[in-house]
């Protein structure tokens, strides 16, 4: 009887957990779209401006601009954050207790083929923003990152050396560390 009600409880609490991701996503979404609409009508709205004085114009463009770059960065970086968010949630379902160890093992590479496609997406928006002189930091710090995520991983896996489990473990630490830079390179150099 303890049983049925505990696993009752639980589908009620997976149920609700479900429910709640929808409305996040349709929330995170809401936003996205009501600045671009903004955006959209302030460089119309620009565009009319300019065209009645120029002088006039010349000197709010300048700061109009300015605050129109800043509002896109900001996009840009809530954008990503968002995108990173909805990739992390797509793997919240996965069970690892029924899955096979090939079957965990091809979740891993599909996730950290996943997390790496947003790393190389993000690392190419951040090549337009960043000057050159902070796009080599960069570059050197990705390089770093690199040998310091493949050493874990290789340390992760070595816990189950020679079993079944240590490709998973392997990927598994690859997608981990990857998800981690890409919240990284998002939050610290993302305009």
């Amino acid at each position: 009887m303890k049983k049925s009600i505990i696993i009752f409880l639980l589908a009620i609490v997976f149920g609700l957990v479900g429910c709640d991701n929808t409305t996040k996503e349709s929330v995170n979404k809401q936003p996205m779209e009501t600045t671009t609409a903004a955006n959209n009508e302030v460089n119309s709205k620009e565009k009319t401006t300019s065209n009645d004085n120029e002088k006039s114009s010349d000197n709010n463009k300048v700061s109009f601009n300015d605050k129109s770059n800043n509002t896109n960065q900001e996009s840009k970086k809530q954008e990503y954050k968002a995108k990173l968010d909805n990739i992390e949630l797509g793997f919240k379902g996965f069970n690892d207790a029924n899955a096979t160890t090939n079957d965990m093992y091809q979740e891993a590479c599909k996730e950290h083929k996943q997390w790496d496609d947003a790393l190389n997406e993000i690392y190419g928006v951040l090549k337009a923003q960043l000057p050159a002189s902070d796009m080599k930091k960069l570059q050197n710090e990705e390089l770093q990152w690199i040998k310091d995520r493949d050493a874990k991983a290789k340390k992760d896996a070595e816990e189950m050396a020679g079993g079944t489990m240590e490709k998973v473990l392997f990927q598994g630490s690859l997608a981990n560390s990857t998800k981690e830079r890409c919240y990284v390179l998002v939050e610290k150099y993302m305009k």
